[in-house]
């Protein structure tokens, strides 16, 4: 009988192990809900740029409108332009020069549906401007 009560005594677990045993359930608890935060995280962030890019699929990325066309006045200078416009047209001309010396430039403006404002400045005035596919019940 001595060695079964042996066994017994051997088989239990004191309270410095379970103290332990609970420490280390405790800690992993702990890690486990840290990683299920981060991976929450990781969810939300993915959805968020997937929502962000889908939207910026379905809008008809219309910059440039009938409005801002409007506002366009011969005479004006580039950087006024730019002002109505909100950024720096993309220049198709380079840097060219007329027959009596005047400095010719003619930028563009586009949306993503193809739709533009095109602006030639002579000696960086408005001389001329023309739009193709900008509607006038799509402006903002």
């Amino acid at each position: 009988m001595s060695k079964s009560k042996k066994k017994k005594k051997n088989s239990r677990v004191s309270a410095e192990e379970r103290a332990a045993i609970h420490q280390k359930k405790a800690e992993m608890r702990s890690k486990q809900s840290r990683q299920a935060l981060i991976l929450l995280a990781c969810v939300v962030i993915i959805i968020v740029l997937l929502v962000a890019m889908l939207a910026g699929t379905f809008s008809t990325g219309r910059r440039y409108t009938a409005e801002k066309y409007a506002q366009i006045e011969s005479g004006m200078s580039y950087y006024q332009i730019t002002d109505i416009m909100g950024t720096d047209g993309e220049n198709l001309s380079g840097d060219e020069t007329s027959s009596d010396g005047e400095g010719i430039e003619t930028y563009t403006w586009s949306n993503r549906d193809g739709s533009h404002i095109t602006v030639t400045f002579v000696d960086d005035q408005v001389a001329g401007f023309s739009q193709d596919g900008i509607l006038e019940e799509e402006s903002q």
